[in-house]
């Protein structure tokens, strides 16, 4: 980006260089008034023409520019799809292979009362520590 913005300012000071150069070449030229007007015409004219070919290029670029984000975010978009849709189909045969009805885990309480009642843990959950939260700070 920064490379971007280097040769943009590169090219608006070849511009205004450019157009000082030429003022002051047509202002201390020993010309008569017509022919200081008409040599003005001429460089208004030809600075006119390469602004011009400078657009062109600059909407060139963009669409290149535009057309190649157009192409790569259909093909991110693809295989984020195909890699979504292969989650989806492992979750579901995971699912198939378990029980036909599963239920949501109940809590197991001992027979003894004594015992503590025992909580399913998910797997996948990490272990948390036993000790109260200590809100006093």
């Amino acid at each position: 980006m920064e490379k971007n913005n280097n040769s943009r300012d590169f090219v608006l000071g070849a511009l205004i260089g450019s157009v000082a150069g030429a003022v002051t070449a047509l202002i201390l030229a020993p010309k008569s008034g017509g022919e200081f007007r008409q040599d003005l015409n001429t460089q208004a004219g030809r600075l006119k023409d390469r602004s011009y070919e400078w657009k062109d290029q600059a909407v060139t670029k963009s669409s290149e520019m535009a057309a190649m984000a157009k192409e790569k975010s259909a093909v991110i978009s693809k295989n984020v799809q195909d890699q979504s849709s292969g989650v989806v189909e492992k979750v579901k045969s995971f699912r198939s292979k378990g029980k036909p009805e599963e239920q949501a885990p109940q809590l197991v309480t001992a027979k003894d009362p004594s015992l503590p009642t025992v909580h399913p843990v998910d797997p996948l959950t990490p272990p948390t520590s036993t000790e109260p939260l200590n809100t006093n700070r």
